[in-house]
């Protein structure tokens, strides 16, 4: 179970980079940041700094939370870590793609739904 817990940790981690590379190729200002706070964080501590920074901490929020699920004593822990990593890179996936092609999937269709209408700002 471990070696599946830190490939999904991987998988995570790389989507992640594709997510933050293309933002950072492709997207390049704040104003075209759909995700409210971190548009912020962005005028405020620059773009670059902001991007990298997220990608930062998502890999070490990542890692641990990897760690924590391997040493809970119940495997469906495990199994619930790799399920949830799962979806959550294929999201970030789904956002690389968008960032660099410039069309919208049905992922990020309802990311920025969600994101114009204030759904995840709260």
């Amino acid at each position: 179970m471990g070696a599946l817990v830190w490939a999904a940790a991987g998988y995570v981690v790389a989507t992640k980079f594709a997510d933050c590379w293309t933002t950072a190729r492709y997207v390049r200002t704040a104003d075209n940041e759909t995700n409210a706070l971190a548009s912020r964080l962005m005028r405020r501590f620059g773009f670059a700094p902001v991007v990298w920074g997220i990608f930062a901490f998502a890999t070490l929020w990542t890692i641990a939370l990897a760690a924590a699920a391997l040493a809970a004593a119940d495997a469906s822990v495990a199994v619930g870590y790799v399920l949830i990593a799962l979806f959550v890179g294929s999201v970030q996936l789904a956002v690389a793609r968008t960032n660099c092609t410039g069309r919208y999937n049905a992922v990020t269709r309802f990311v920025l739904r969600a994101h114009t209408r204030g759904l995840l700002r709260r």
